[in-house]
């Protein structure tokens, strides 16, 4: 297998049908896979996925999870519930041994149709690249309007193509799904998300901009500052919009345990922590 796209949903049916769209108009002349997670949706999205998985049994696998028992879930637990589901689909892509992998939300969705095999090919060339970056649209939904705006380019942006640990914290925050990522050395990855205990956006590529490979060689990120991918839509249904200012701290501080979640175990939850 040659790519994953990994997505998670929850009560997103007409979202994920657009972002599905999206992937199945981008030219790609190699093997790949869609892994989607649903968190127990009860907006048709179910029925929806159902049917995907029929018309396109060796391309498209979707993992149910029930309805949470909860009456009310907390950020904590809504955390909790979305980094059992990444991390589970995690483990099912390395048993695919897919050779890349990439991340986007259920509700965002791909605007240029040639970047996945325009991503995959920059690395198939560059063997000591681990990721390429792209940017990428933002979608602000407020009340009934959407405002369309464009990550700024600050003078960091302008000087370097590559992008590191110290960057990524201080000068600019990238969505994951900005990323396409090598996935060599599997066992090691995916026990570093088990211990990581939250699969988060944010963790996902922190982690790998401070990943080692086999021959302890840090990992490069190409940075392709000028060309926009996809559209991330900004809402106040998310994780990250509903919390409060202590919350949100904790969300980001990347020290997390499932024991200050208190979550039912077993749930996955589909917002990011990052989605707003």
């Amino acid at each position: 297998m040659k790519l994953s796209i990994l997505t998670t949903c929850y009560n997103q049916r007409y979202e994920i049908e657009k972002l599905i769209q999206s992937i199945l108009k981008q030219n790609i002349p190699f093997e790949y896979e869609i892994l989607i997670g649903d968190d127990g949706s009860t907006d048709g999205s179910v029925e929806y996925l159902r049917e995907l998985e029929e018309r396109y049994p060796n391309l498209i696998k979707v993992y149910y999870n029930k309805p949470s028992k909860e009456k009310l879930l907390t950020i904590h637990s809504k955390a909790a519930r979305a980094s059992d589901n990444r991390y589970r689909l995690f483990r099912e892509m390395f048993k695919h041994k897919s050779e890349y992998f990439t991340l986007i939300d259920g509700d965002d969705y791909y605007t240029d149709e040639k970047c996945l095999e325009e991503g995959v090919k920059f690395l198939d060339i560059n063997k000591d690249i681990t990721g390429i970056c792209y940017t990428h649209n933002v979608l602000i939904e407020n009340e009934h309007q959407i405002i369309l705006r464009t990550l700024e380019k600050n003078e960091y942006n302008k000087k370097h193509n590559i992008i590191n640990n110290k960057y990524y914290q201080l000068k600019s925050w990238h969505h994951v799904a900005s990323f396409i990522f090598r996935s060599e050395d599997k066992e090691k990855l995916i026990n570093i998300l088990g211990e990581n205990h939250l699969v988060d956006d944010g963790n996902i590529t922190l982690m790998m901009l401070d990943y080692r490979d086999k021959e302890n060689k840090k990992s490069k990120i190409y940075y392709n500052k000028d060309k926009i991918i996809f559209n991330y839509i900004v809402h106040n249904k998310g994780i990250w919009t509903q919390s409060s200012e202590i919350e949100k701290m904790m969300l980001t501080t990347g020290s997390y345990s499932k024991k200050i979640f208190q979550h039912g175990g077993g749930g996955n939850s589909t917002e990011s922590s990052r989605k707003l």
